[in-house]
């Protein structure tokens, strides 16, 4: 072995390490998620629009206008969690809490044998 590498240069089964998935898959797990996005995207836009529908009616209003209010606040709070969560830094490096996990669990299991 070299003396300038780490033991572990050269191995591909490293933690956190992936192998790529062949491309008929990838395209196909693509492929999927997009379609399903897709199909919760329409019925998102139809349910805004039953709502909308709604609220043009006479009583309309009486009935969708809080569930129109209680929908767009709760999607706003999971904006707001999302937006916080970006700009402090959580997306950064999304394979570093598992490892810490890891450590932790190593570190109680320790802590339990003496």
């Amino acid at each position: 072995m070299n003396e300038t590498q780490p033991p572990s240069a050269g191995r591909t089964d490293r933690p956190g390490e992936r192998k790529p998935l062949p491309p008929g898959l990838r395209r196909a797990s693509i492929a999927f998620f997009g379609v399903g996005t897709f199909v919760a995207g329409l019925g998102f836009v139809y349910k805004i629009h039953e709502f909308t529908e709604d609220l043009l009616a006479e009583e309309g209003i009486r009935f969708a206008g809080v569930h129109l209010l209680t929908y767009g606040l709760v999607a706003a709070g999971f904006l707001a969690l999302l937006a916080f969560a970006f700009f402090s830094g959580h997306f950064s490096d999304v394979e570093a809490p598992k490892y810490d996990m890891l450590e932790q669990e190593r570190e109680h299991d320790l802590r339990d044998l003496s």
